[in-house]
């Protein structure tokens, strides 16, 4: 059996290439910033809109301390 030394001449991976790995990895990067940090961010600019002790207060509800032990 024989098999093809490892050095053996062959196209070069384009993913191994420096500038596709950045590129990838920028649209890797973008792609979690849109989707995940984005909105995260929206979440919580709009949960301390009226200030961090308005929040802390909104928890002492009875409704949200029910709605928080369920």
């Amino acid at each position: 059996m024989s098999q093809a030394p490892l050095n053996a001449s062959r196209r070069p991976n384009p993913v191994t290439e420096v500038p596709v790995r950045w590129v990838l990895t920028a649209i890797a990067l973008l792609f979690l910033t849109l989707f995940l940090v984005v909105p995260l961010v929206a979440v919580f600019y709009q949960a301390l809109s009226k200030g961090v002790g308005f929040y802390l207060e909104s928890l002492a509800d009875p409704d949200a301390l029910s709605a928080i032990k369920r």
